[in-house]
């Protein structure tokens, strides 16, 4: 039981106190769910990319989205405003995952305003995943879960990938998760590489 309450201390902590993961060799991500976003669906996030990365997973206490990431004339969020206002809370955690229902954007060329599903940094500073444009019914579930490990992927590095049927291929503009299968040979080798998934 005490060895129970401290592993629940220093996760309860974590945010504030790097040295609580000190004793483990894996990486500490966080999932931050934002306003309102579903618990269920957070849970469910968190138990399947476990199956797919060797990472520890904590669940931190929802909070509100930051007012100033906000974009009223199109009410949507600035999915880079989003980024930094996570990576000021991941504390001692190798990257953080705000996890949002609300509709997110970028700049991508001339479109300031780029409506995406999530976006990750290549220096696992954060990521934010959206449900807005993801299919409702039983496709959602399969969809967030490729998005979640997607931009969790951006964080350990890997960009964009050529293989249409990789979870790292670019969605450029459309929901494709329906032709990815998992993650390709190449991008597992330099997961397998950083320690962060299972040869």
């Amino acid at each position: 039981m005490k060895k129970i309450l401290l592993i629940a201390f220093c996760y309860g902590v974590i945010l504030v106190s790097p040295g609580c993961n000190s004793h483990n060799s894996k990486k500490l991500i966080v999932l931050q769910p934002l306003d309102n976003f579903s618990a269920k669906e957070t849970q469910l996030i968190r138990d399947e990319l476990l199956k797919i990365y060797d990472v520890d997973i904590i669940i931190a206490k929802s909070i509100s989205l930051p007012a100033t990431a906000y974009y009223s004339p199109m009410n949507r969020y600035s999915a880079n405003g989003l980024i930094d206002f996570l990576s000021d809370k991941k504390g001692g955690a190798y990257t953080i995952i705000g996890l949002t229902d609300q509709d997110v954007f970028t700049t991508k060329g001339t479109n300031k305003y780029w409506g995406i599903m999530g976006l990750g940094t290549l220096n696992a500073d954060a990521s934010i995943v959206s449900t807005k444009r993801l299919h409702r019914g039983k496709e959602m579930d399969s969809e967030l879960i490729k998005l979640a490990a997607h931009e969790l992927g951006h964080n350990f590095g890997l960009p964009h990938c050529t293989n249409k049927t990789c979870i790292m291929a670019d969605a450029e503009g459309h929901n494709n998760f329906y032709r990815e299968t998992g993650l390709c040979e190449n991008c597992r080798k330099k997961l397998v590489a950083q320690g962060v998934i299972i040869k």
